[in-house]
C-alpha cells in the first residue's frame, strides 16, 4: 500500500505539470498571479504594448526564415 503513494504522486504532477490546459489553471495563473502581486514582472512599455497589439509577423518571418511562401 505504501509503495504505491510515490507512484500516485508522480502520476498526479505527471498530469499537472505535462497537460499543457491543466498546468495553466493549476500553475501557471496563480504563478503570474502571485509574480505580479510581488512587482517581480517588469512593466511592457508603450512602444510594445503596440508591437504585441500589431499581430503577426506574416511577410517578414517568411523572408527572414528563407523560405517565403508566396
Amino acid at each position: 500500500m505504501h509503495s504505491r503513494v510515490p507512484l500516485i504522486g508522480a502520476g498526479a504532477l505527471a498530469v499537472v505539470l505535462g497537460v499543457p490546459a491543466v498546468r495553466r489553471t493549476l500553475v501557471s495563473k496563480n504563478l503570474m498571479r502571485l509574480m505580479k502581486r510581488m512587482g517581480v514582472l517588469p512593466t511592457i512599455s508603450q512602444t510594445e504594448q503596440t508591437a504585441i497589439e500589431a499581430g503577426d509577423v506574416w511577410v517578414d518571418g517568411d523572408l527572414f526564415s528563407g523560405k517565403p511562401n508566396f
